[in-house]
């Protein structure tokens, strides 16, 4: 989805949320999508599931102090969509429909939720063929 696309409101998924915080180039997609949208939102299993993977991406105490501050101030610019029990029943028949984790069905269903007006900020693969077919539109690279 282009710039001029994006929609009033994006979901922001781990690997958007990820990708903000990092020296990556993705990041200036998932910045414009947040400052082109009314409102910006994860689910609220997005932040937990960041944080689990920052040992995987530093390699020392101080690079994951300091991203870990990033996603901190990430996560507070968002408003945070709650993972209920609704919430992970709906996920689940989308990971049943559509073949993506149950952690992706929930970025997914959180877009869902937030009706047509609603994008996805993706960089995962298989999440993106999922909205695509869920008619969610996608911002990605």
């Amino acid at each position: 989805m282009s710039a001029d696309h994006m929609g009033d409101v994006v979901v922001i998924d781990t690997t958007a949320l990820l990708a903000s915080c990092l020296n990556d180039s993705r990041r200036d997609i998932v910045t414009a999508a947040m400052r082109s949208a009314e409102f910006s939102v994860m689910s609220e299993s997005a932040m937990a599931e960041a944080l689990c993977a920052v040992p995987q991406i530093c390699d020392d105490p101080y690079s994951e102090s300091d991203l870990i501050n990033a996603l901190h101030y990430a996560n507070d610019r968002c408003h945070i969509a709650a993972v209920d029990t609704a919430r992970i029943h709906a996920a689940t028949r989308i990971a049943r429909r559509t073949g993506v984790r149950l952690s992706a069905a929930i970025h997914l269903d959180t877009a869902m939720s937030l009706g047509e007006r609603a994008a996805i900020v993706t960089f995962d693969p298989r999440q993106i063929t999922a909205a695509i077919d869920l008619n969610i539109h996608v911002i990605s690279a």
